[in-house]
C-alpha cells in the first residue's frame, strides 16, 4: 500500500472515531454511571488503536506494490472499528451497569475475531507476493533477452543483419514468456549467444560471422519453443 492510501485510511478511521467520541460524550450527559462511561471510552480507544496499528503494519511492508490486495486487511480493520464503536455506543445508551462484564466480553470476542481475519488476510497477502515474485522472476529473463536484441539492432550498421535480428526479436516477443525448468538451459545458451553477437557487431562488424551466429540463435530459440510447446 502506498503512503497516500495509508494516510487516507488513517484519516478516515480517525474521523469516524472523533465523531463517535463526540456522540458518546454528548449522549452520556444524562447517564450517571462512570463505570459504563469509562468502560465504553476505554473499549472504543482500544478498538481505534488496534485498527490504526493494523493500517500502519500493512503500510510498513516494503515489498512489491499490490495495492488491491493490501487493501483487504485495511478494509477489515475499518469494519472492525465501525462494529466495535457501534456495539460500545449501544451498551452505553441502552444497557445497565450489570452488563459491563458482557460489554468487555463482546469487545474481547470482536478483537479475537478481527485478529483471526487480519492474520489470515496477511497470510494471503504474503502468498500473493511470493507468487508475484515467482512470475516476475520467470518472465524477467525474456525481457532481458528482448532488450539485448534491441541493443544489437541499434548497434548494427548492416541492414540485413538488422532485419534478421528484428525478426528474431519478434519471435522472442511473441513466444510464451514464462521460463520453465526445461527451457531455462536453452534460454541461458541463447542469452550467451546474444552476447557473442553483440560483441561481434561491436568489434568486427563482420556480416558473415554475425549471420552465422544468428543462424545458431534461431536454431536454439526454435528448440526452446518446441520444448515449451511440449510442456504445455
Amino acid at each position: 500500500m502506498n503512503n497516500k492510501t495509508s494516510r487516507m485510511a488513517v484519516v478516515s478511521e480517525l474521523s469516524v472515531f472523533v465523531v463517535w467520541l463526540v456522540f458518546v460524550v454528548t449522549m452520556s450527559k444524562g447517564i450517571y454511571s462512570t463505570g459504563r462511561f469509562f468502560t465504553t471510552i476505554i473499549c472504543g480507544l482500544l478498538s481505534f488503536g488496534v485498527a490504526i496499528a493494523s493500517v500502519f503494519f500493512v503500510s510498513g511492508r516494503r515489498r512489491r506494490n499490490l495495492t488491491e490486495v493490501r487493501a483487504l486487511p485495511v478494509l477489515f480493520s475499518a469494519v472492525y472499528l465501525l462494529i466495535a464503536l457501534i456495539v460500545n455506543a449501544v451498551f452505553l445508551l441502552n444497557m445497565g451497569d450489570s452488563q459491563i462484564r458482557m460489554q468487555i466480553i463482546i469487545n474481547t470476542v470482536l478483537l479475537a475475531f478481527f485478529a483471526v481475519i487480519f492474520i489470515g488476510s496477511g497470510e494471503y497477502l504474503r502468498h500473493v507476493e511470493v507468487q508475484t515474485e515467482k512470475v516476475i522472476e520467470k518472465t524477467g529473463q525474456l525481457s532481458d533477452i528482448s532488450m539485448r536484441l534491441g541493443s544489437i539492432i541499434s548497434l548494427s550498421k548492416d541492414e540485413e543483419i538488422k532485419r534478421r535480428v528484428l525478426s528474431l526479436k519478434e519471435k522472442v516477443d511473441y513466444s510464451g514468456n514464462i521460463t520453465q525448468s526445461k527451457t531455462a538451459d536453452l534460454q541461458n545458451e541463447f542469452g550467451a549467444l546474444l552476447m557473442r553477437i553483440e560483441e561481434t557487431v561491436q568489434v568486427s562488424g563482420s556480416s558473415e560471422k554475425v549471420s552465422a551466429l544468428i543462424d545458431e540463435a534461431e536454431r536454439i530459440w526454435s528448440a526452446r519453443n518446441a520444448v515449451a510447446a511440449v510442456m504445455h
